[in-house]
């Protein structure tokens, strides 16, 4: 008998197979590139489509579908056609690849299906396996030097969804395999050079512990953990041993590591302060979606790099502001309100999903920005929900 536990696994399923089909690609198009195969673009979105007859399948077979889900949708289209209509300069990027794919696929994918999900209690457990495997083949592209037709920052934040997955598992249950796995996952990240997942990662991994009921292990495995670290530190160890495993690469996290610049960005300083200026001169003008794009491009960056910035010269102080309360009021409801599970389903993809967005990105074109606010909303809701699986109701309330 088809139940409501089983709909929101394979929901979970099919969103972790999503994340791993990004690191396949990254894996696929490269390799391909070696044997002179350059159709690539075609190879990708075929197995876009695949995965959304996929998901299309999963939800004929529920029969999930409804006016309100169709009504909702189309009020995201509206919004995305009323911004290309009233701001003519920003309409090439409403037609750009990304901006396709969320609408044709994420967008129906987030409505329709993430934000149904109801049961988190296997959330993680189910998304193991999906970690386990990310992990293998993202070694594979390292271990083959595949890297070099991939973006250092894009791919690391790709294998960032699955490398969280790894890191709440290595903090709530202390397995071997766990531990490797993340391990693995903050090596490579590593080694492609970009520094945000490598501290994303760890914040999960640390919402994790916080959340670990086993309190002695937990203290016991924290403290041995930052020793060790200390003293790799204060010996240079670490130094010696990053120049060990990755010599020869070029990994822009470790140069800054090494020349004691990791958390210093001058570029991105310089498009923060031009962006705090434009923002406190404004006055109550919106420039619509992308809007940010003029001001970055004076930088030569292709967006602003920063939610805030970006929401607020999009939707002006008004609009933005609200956006921004909202976002924390539906935030803090979840911290407050929710059991544990949601909290570190929450607080999992705040910092593997949405936390980039503070620091790099552009959240109009990501997909995972979408499944962010759809896991959101799925965890936030807080009425009484009725559920029709084929002939079967179930009421449900979180």
């Amino acid at each position: 008998m088809k139940t409501i536990e089983d709909y929101s696994g394979c929901l979970i399923e099919y969103l972790f197979q999503l994340f791993l089909m990004k690191i396949l690609i990254s894996f696929i198009s490269p390799l391909l590139g070696t044997f002179g195969i350059s159709s690539t673009g075609t190879i990708t979105l075929a197995l876009y489509f695949i995965m959304l007859i996929r998901f299309f399948v999963i939800v004929y077979r529920y029969s999930r579908i409804k006016i309100s889900d169709l009504v909702i949708l189309l009020g995201f289209y509206s919004v995305f056609i009323l911004n290309y209509v009233l701001f003519p300069n920003s309409r090439p990027y409403f037609l750009s690849q990304e901006m396709l794919m969320n609408y044709y696929m994420f967008l129906p994918i987030c409505v329709i299906g993430i934000t149904k999900i109801d049961s988190w209690n296997d959330f993680f457990e189910l998304g193991a396996k999906y970690s386990y495997a990310g992990v293998i083949v993202a070694s594979l592209i390292f271990l083959f030097n595949l890297v070099s037709g991939l973006s250092y920052m894009e791919f690391s934040y790709s294998i960032l969804a699955l490398g969280g997955i790894a890191a709440i598992n290595a903090s709530q249950r202390y397995r071997i395999i766990d531990i490797v796995t993340l391990a693995l996952y903050f090596l490579i990240i590593l080694s492609h050079g970009a520094r945000s997942p490598i501290l994303l990662l760890a914040c999960v991994f640390v919402a994790g512990v916080l959340f670990n009921e086993q309190r002695t292990k937990t203290l016991i495995f924290s403290a041995a953990f930052i020793l060790c670290l200390s003293l790799a530190f204060s010996t240079g160890i670490f130094e010696k041993l990053l120049l060990r495993i990755f010599s020869g690469t070029e990994s822009y996290a470790i140069l800054r590591i090494l020349n004691g610049t990791f958390f210093q960005s001058n570029e991105r300083n310089s498009l923060y302060e031009a962006a705090h200026l434009y923002v406190a001169h404004m006055g109550l003008s919106i420039n619509g979606l992308f809007g940010d794009r003029e001001l970055s491009m004076q930088f030569g960056q292709p967006y602003i790099h920063n939610i805030v910035y970006e929401i607020l010269i999009s939707f002006g102080w008004v609009i933005g502001l609200l956006i921004i309360v909202f976002f924390i009021f539906k935030s803090l409801r979840i911290l407050f309100k929710c059991e544990k599970n949601k909290k570190l389903v929450f607080l999992y993809a705040l910092f593997a999903l949405f936390g980039r967005y503070l620091v790099s990105g552009s959240f109009v074109v990501e997909w995972r920005f979408y499944i962010f606010i759809a896991l959101m909303t799925a965890l936030q809701r807080g009425r009484k929900i009725t559920l029709t699986i084929g002939n079967i109701k179930s009421t449900n309330r979180d």
